[in-house]
């Protein structure tokens, strides 16, 4: 991410829509950055989600490969999680605190 990512101070309604549209261009940019823009999408979400290998086969040689889905299904998990929590830095780090935008979406985050 080399350019800046610009920031927002919004403390009413009127102020956010002023520049909401540029929020959102620079939002989606630097998501897109770090490769974490699909967060912005459901149905990106969806296609995004590691698929859990399901519950374990009986036998040795399938139990191995089983093994093998199920710790890449755990790394897989573990980055897709990342990336969320890589959007809300993004996200929090656009709005400048104490501004009420900024105590919206920590308010959000935390419930």
């Amino acid at each position: 991410m080399a350019d800046k990512i610009p920031a927002f101070e919004w403390n009413s309604k009127e102020s956010g829509k002023k520049d909401f549209h540029v929020f959102v261009a620079a939002l989606q940019s630097h998501l897109a950055s770090c490769q974490c823009r699909f967060v912005l999408d459901n149905n990106a979400i969806a296609i995004n989600t590691p698929i859990n290998p399901g519950p374990e086969s009986p036998g040795v040689v399938d139990a191995r490969e089983w093994r093998k889905l199920y710790q890449t299904f755990w790394v897989e998990r573990k980055k897709f999680y990342a990336s969320f929590d890589t959007a809300i830095g993004i996200l929090q780090s656009m709005l400048i605190y104490p501004s009420k935008a900024h105590n919206d979406i920590d308010i959000a985050i935390c419930h």
